[in-house]
């Protein structure tokens, strides 16, 4: 892609421009889609994102890629990869509808 390049070039190119961090998503099967993640302070991280944007707006096919339809569902923490697992394994990961029924102190 335009945004990643490649081996992950352009991200870091454009990190190391505006001193912000970029963070793509791992690239999750059935999906197109990434995640980009960018953190600085305001003025690079305007500049970083209006790049991305412009990145985005420039893709040739970008209205094949505009519909947004599944028909399955992904599992908690794909978007992270593996440092979305859990730290103990053994621990069931609640689902985000029981949530409701607890306090954060509880979930945490």
């Amino acid at each position: 892609s335009t945004i990643i390049g490649r081996s992950g070039d352009a991200v870091r190119r454009l990190s190391e421009r505006t001193s912000c961090r970029i963070h793509v998503s791992p690239h999750v099967p059935q999906l197109q889609e990434r995640l980009v993640m960018v953190a600085g302070e305001h003025e690079q991280l305007v500049d970083a994102t209006v790049s991305i944007l412009r990145d985005i707006q420039a893709d040739p096919h970008l209205r094949d890629h505009m519909h947004f339809k599944y028909d399955f569902q992904l599992p908690l923490g794909t978007w992270a990869g593996i440092k979305a697992l859990p730290v103990d394994p053994d621990v069931p990961l609640l689902d985000p509808k029981e949530t409701e029924r607890h306090t954060k102190r509880e979930i945490i």
